[in-house]
């Protein structure tokens, strides 16, 4: 009452129900853009420019010799980085072929209905209402801080 300090589980309460409520709001959009980013499509296979070369070991070194080969699509190999348990694609998840995210909305939407949209949203709420009520409570604590103790000027300033 008469003050602008509310307190700190007030603060992080706020803060905390913010950040978790930006966090749900945009779930969709970062459901889009984790399977536009993360989609592997087999179909798609960049042709190299140079011919590969092999590399063959010998008991004493490391040789690697350029041999003519033919272009072979056996040879390419997608590369993943993530552990085996998270290279699988969840059931029922569907292959966006494009980098719109309205059109991915509209494809996870006919196949996995509002669902999909919300897929992950407990953790990242949880997620986001941490990070927001960290931020938040610490920007008000140095903002508090900073009005109690203002910069003071040396005499070579004025």
């Amino acid at each position: 009452m008469g003050s602008n300090i509310i307190g700190l589980p007030l603060e992080i309460a706020t803060a905390a129900s913010a950040g978790g409520m930006a966090g749900v709001i945009t779930t969709p959009l970062d459901v889009v853009k984790t399977r536009i980013q993360t989609q592997h499509n087999p179909d798609t296979h960049s042709t190299p420019t140079i011919p590969p070369k092999t590399t063959t070991l010998s008991p004493s070194k490391y040789s690697t010799t350029s041999r003519p080969s033919k272009p072979n699509s056996s040879q390419s190999r997608p590369i993943s980085t993530s552990s085996p348990s998270t290279t699988l694609r969840a059931h029922g998840a569907a292959t966006l072929d494009t980098s719109s995210v309205m059109t991915g909305l509209k494809i996870i939407y006919k196949t996995e209905g509002v669902a999909g949209w919300f897929r992950g949203v407990g953790p990242r709420a949880v997620w986001t209402s941490v990070q927001s009520a960290t931020m938040l409570v610490l920007y008000q604590t140095l903002l508090r801080y900073f009005e109690q103790h203002p910069l003071q000027r040396g005499r070579d300033d004025v």
